[in-house]
């Protein structure tokens, strides 16, 4: 984000991060002055504790991939979780998470590298929640 040049009055500078899930954070400012010369303000800390209002299954990033991509999710409560991936075909062929898991938000790192190019499908259950998304492994 652009300052506002030389200026003897108070600024306001906004910085909405869209990335963030549950956890706790911290933020600071960095000066860059003319001269290239810099400093840091103190840090400001954010924690958030937000649980989601109800089970969802979000698409994966990046998609396409090659070889790893994240796989999101959210719990209302906490549940037993399984998610599988399938092939085209409709073969199981990895099976990431089965255990209880505690509500919120969760990140899987999945990595393709033992799987051949192509379309896939990801699966996930928990308590009476079910749901499909697709993504596409190109090499």
């Amino acid at each position: 984000m652009q300052g506002h040049g030389n200026s003897n009055s108070a600024k306001e500078y906004e910085f909405i991060d869209e990335e963030i899930t549950e956890g706790k954070y911290l933020y600071r400012l960095k000066q860059i002055d003319n001269d290239g010369k810099f400093s840091y303000s103190n840090e400001v800390e954010v924690e958030l504790n937000v649980l989601p209002t109800e089970y969802v299954l979000y698409q994966n990033y990046p998609n396409p991939f090659n070889p790893s991509t994240t796989i999101k999710f959210g719990l209302q409560n906490d549940s037993k979780v399984t998610l599988v991936v399938f092939n085209i075909l409709g073969e199981k062929v990895a099976v990431l998470i089965n255990q209880v898991m505690a509500a919120g938000y969760h990140n899987y790192h999945f990595n393709g590298k033992e799987l051949s190019s192509g379309v896939y499908y990801y699966a996930i259950r928990a308590g009476d929640f079910s749901q499909n998304r697709k993504m596409i492994l190109m090499r």
